[in-house]
């Protein structure tokens, strides 16, 4: 499942690289926060045991809706919208730093990140 969030995050970076760098940062975040948001409220489909059963004959909706298809879906939804997410906030963060402290201030933002994770699991 990690292999398949890592690489919601590389498309969700290059998408953000090839189609969002001449978007204003505003709009980006506005739409990446409610595509962040959605994604979230997802995973209460799961939680609350809402997906349908897949008997011998489903259809294609309702294959990728059985929770081990939806999981890796969600993975991937997650892991994009948190690049979109992420990136905008990065960008805005570089150009208020002083110059030549942009490479601490990154690194300092993602042991902050990685620190978060480390804590929630």
């Amino acid at each position: 499942m990690n292999v398949i969030g890592t690489a919601g995050a590389i498309v969700g970076n290059l998408g953000y690289g090839r189609c969002c760098s001449s978007v204003s940062l505003r709009s980006i975040l506005v739409i990446a926060t409610l595509l962040f948001a959605m994604t979230n409220l997802l995973k209460l489909l799961i939680v609350e045991d809402k997906l349908p059963e897949c008997d011998e004959r489903c259809s294609v909706i309702e294959w990728l809706f059985t929770p081990l298809h939806f999981s890796y879906t969600l993975s991937f939804l997650y892991s994009f919208s948190n690049a979109l997410h992420l990136m905008p906030i990065s960008v805005l963060a570089v150009r208020l730093c002083p110059k030549d402290v942009e490479t601490t201030f990154y690194s300092f933002q993602l042991a902050i990140i990685n620190a978060g994770y480390l804590i929630s699991y």
